[in-house]
């Protein structure tokens, strides 16, 4: 729901802020740092919660990423499942800047399946 709500409340502000964490992404899956990809995904999903405009969606994402990331630290070996999930956050990326609720609700469905 929250990826749904980013697409549709979305600002340009947003979409630079989104962009900014997609690329943190990137940078992380280089560095193949388990903790450092770990932190660009939660910080990722943090800037759609914040697009979300939806505080409670926010607030709720926020109290679970610090659980996220222990339980991520704990279950992952390595940074790989985080390097192939890099397409599926660009495609995330590229339906909420086309304001494409369904497709966004679809992707984020794929990335919840894929770890």
């Amino acid at each position: 729901k929250i990826s749904e709500k980013a697409a549709l409340k979305r600002s340009d502000s947003d979409m630079a802020n989104i962009n900014e964490s997609l690329e943190k992404i990137r940078q992380a899956n280089k560095s193949c740092d388990l903790k450092k990809c770990v932190d660009a995904d939660i910080e990722f999903h943090t800037a759609i919660a914040v697009a979300s405009h939806n505080e409670i969606f926010f607030e709720l994402y926020k109290a679970a990423s610090s659980h996220l990331r222990k339980c991520y630290l704990k279950k992952y070996k390595d940074y790989k499942i985080f390097a192939t999930a890099e397409t599926l956050h660009e495609s995330l990326v590229k339906s909420i800047a086309e304001k494409d609720a369904r497709k966004s609700w679809d992707i984020a469905e794929k990335i919840i399946k894929h770890g």
